[in-house]
């Protein structure tokens, strides 16, 4: 991954739930997370999603600042922040396993600027929580990009233990 930038407007329609993968984040780590999205309102949070093992279970998070010119919208990862993350992960043996952000007043929807701030290739899991509604809605998903302009999203599991 590298740091995004997007909009969370055009939401794009994801394919149905992959009842092969899940996500899954300890509810400690998941009250954490949205307290820093209901934190950052009315702009949109975001961060990293954190494993040392090769599994898709969440140890831990790191919030990145935004940076985006607008970020009630969008959001872009603060580069210094990003490359301080990537260098401790790699001296701790960890890995991003995704990344969180938040939608302020849409639902927990991937849009299309969502998609497009993937790198070129390969896949990335995305927790998006809504403040659309007053109970934050959580939902998560696997995005797979093939040659451009080709993104499968496929939302997964969601295990909040």
């Amino acid at each position: 991954m590298n740091p995004s930038s997007h909009r969370d407007s055009e939401p794009v329609v994801p394919a149905a739930t992959s009842n092969e993968m899940k996500l899954t984040i300890s509810h400690d780590i998941y009250i954490s997370i949205a307290a820093h999205c209901e934190s950052d309102l009315p702009n949109e949070a975001c961060g990293l999603l954190i494993s040392s093992r090769s599994s898709l279970a969440v140890e831990r998070f790191i919030p990145i600042p935004n940076r985006h010119p607008q970020p009630r919208h969008s959001f872009s990862f603060d580069p210094m922040a990003w490359t301080s993350a990537i260098y401790e992960l790699d001296r701790l043996g960890q890995k991003v396993i995704g990344y969180y952000h938040s939608h302020p007043s849409t639902p927990a929807i991937p849009s299309v600027y969502d998609a497009a701030g993937l790198p070129g290739s390969g896949s990335a899991l995305m927790l998006i929580l809504s403040f659309a509604s007053p109970i934050p809605e959580a939902r998560a998903y696997q995005l797979t990009r093939g040659a451009y302009p080709d993104t499968i999203l496929s939302e997964i599991n969601l295990i909040i233990d």
